[in-house]
């Protein structure tokens, strides 16, 4: 492992290097990055056909011209197929991009599609086991929030979100240490835990920073979009996104998010290593 991701580094050089890393990557494991692409630009015409709705409809000028191919219960089956074939290939996606990342930054992950799809099944399960703690959590504490705060639904409300925000929050590393821990998945969701308890300070930080980014990012698109509208035909803007913009940013989101875990991960490893 390089010397650099084994001590421990501030919030800020945390999310640099996440970005760095994503950048870093790229001509590394481009093949993976041009696979995420073609399933973003493909996603819209696909559930297009499958349900008559257009995703990428902005509703600017003439609705969606689209009917579905299917009906009923067929079309529920193939857009449920399609759904997990899809989520295959992003786990996969980012398995390869954390092999290489891993390789990259001297770690003992192997890179390449072989050892990657060998991961998918505890990246699954990580994210399963993830997404059913922080459901359960939401409907045990929406129901006992509900009655102990009577009137006050509000703070009843925040006090929830607070909580399963914080429950996600540390099991966040558990698919991303099915690959560079190579653990199964329950293993991978206590050493989450483990992780971050003690940093969870730094941690929620580091994604408050990241949330900003995100919405800053929002915002300049969103003036984009409208500078766009006044300039060019709706149908053509919304065109545009569909098969240019959002693709791009899915992949990007994809590849940034993959560096963040890496950089995280050898943080808060180096913190652990160290004991503080």
């Amino acid at each position: 492992m390089d010397p650099y991701f084994e001590r421990p580094r501030g919030v800020l050089t945390v999310l640099a290097d996440g970005f760095v890393l994503a950048w870093r990557v790229l001509p590394r494991a481009w093949q993976p990055c041009l696979l995420a692409l073609v399933l973003y630009l493909l996603a819209g015409p696909i559930i297009t056909a499958l349900t008559g709705e257009d995703p990428n409809d902005l509703g600017l000028g003439t609705p969606s011209e689209a009917e579905a191919v299917v009906e009923g219960a067929t079309a529920a089956l193939l857009l449920g197929l399609y759904v997990v074939f899809n989520l295959f290939l992003l786990i996969w996606i980012t398995a390869m991009l954390m092999g290489s990342m891993s390789r990259l930054a001297g770690g003992e992950v192997e890179p390449g599609a072989r050892v990657a799809v060998s991961r998918v099944p505890a990246m699954f399960g990580a994210m399963l086991l993830a997404g059913l703690a922080v459901a359960a959590a939401a409907a045990m504490l929406g129901g006992l929030l509900g009655v102990l705060a009577g009137w006050r639904t509000d703070a009843a409300a925040l006090a929830v979100i607070a909580a399963v925000a914080f429950l996600a929050m540390i099991l966040m590393l558990g698919p991303g240490l099915a690959v560079l821990e190579r653990v199964g998945p329950i293993r991978a969701m206590s050493r989450s835990v483990k992780l971050v308890m003690p940093y969870w300070a730094r941690v929620a930080a580091l994604l408050l920073i990241f949330l900003l980014i995100n919405a800053g990012v929002a915002l300049i698109l969103g003036l984009l979009v409208t500078v766009l509208l006044h300039l060019i035909h709706p149908d053509t803007l919304t065109a545009l996104l569909a098969h240019v913009i959002n693709p791009l940013i899915g992949t990007a989101f994809l590849v940034v998010g993959a560096g963040l875990v890496c950089s995280l991960y050898w943080d808060l490893r180096a913190r652990e290593r160290a004991g503080g």
